[in-house]
């Protein structure tokens, strides 16, 4: 069985960035409303935010690896 893995933040700014470069997303909400921007994983995904975040505007960017969708 395979799993889809999923990447998760909070930064709306990294998730509008790879939006622009054509990727697709979820949003979750968690901590009493706080929203949670959910990328599925792939090595093109990776590719992208690997670029976005290698400057200097998103250096405390979270970004957590996780199985689940909460909804």
């Amino acid at each position: 069985m395979c799993t889809k893995m999923f990447i998760k933040f909070i930064d709306e700014s990294v998730a509008v960035a790879l939006s622009d470069r054509g990727f697709s997303y979820m949003q979750e909400k968690i901590n009493e409303g706080q929203t949670l921007y959910v990328f599925e994983r792939s090595d093109e995904l990776m590719a992208a935010l690997n670029e976005v975040l290698c400057g200097d505007k998103y250096q405390n960017v979270i970004c957590v690896d996780d199985s689940t969708l909460l909804f």
